[in-house]
């Protein structure tokens, strides 16, 4: 990794409304996504299980203009392949 990047990691549709304290976490997300597109600084979305699971909650989604999730089955992102790919591209 070369330079800073933004890491989402798993928040979905069915897992967001259990998330502790979502209100605050949903409001420092769209903070983070602003200020690294403001810098053009990298985001990585992962989705555990998108299809159980869910799609990225539309309220972060619909702020990147294009973004292509990694889709995971592993707990940790480091098990999966493409996302330690886009780790070392940033």
């Amino acid at each position: 990794m070369n330079y800073p990047c933004l890491v989402i990691i798993d928040v979905q549709e069915k897992l967001f409304p259990a998330m502790y304290e979502k209100n605050t976490l949903l409001k420092n997300l769209k903070i983070l996504i602003k200020g690294f597109q403001l810098f053009k600084l990298p985001i990585i979305i992962t989705e555990q299980v998108p299809d159980k699971l869910g799609k990225t909650i539309i309220e972060l989604s619909s702020l990147l203009d294009s973004f292509e999730p990694i889709p995971k089955s592993t707990f940790s992102c480091a098990g999966e392949t493409e996302f330690m790919r886009k780790l070392d591209r940033t």
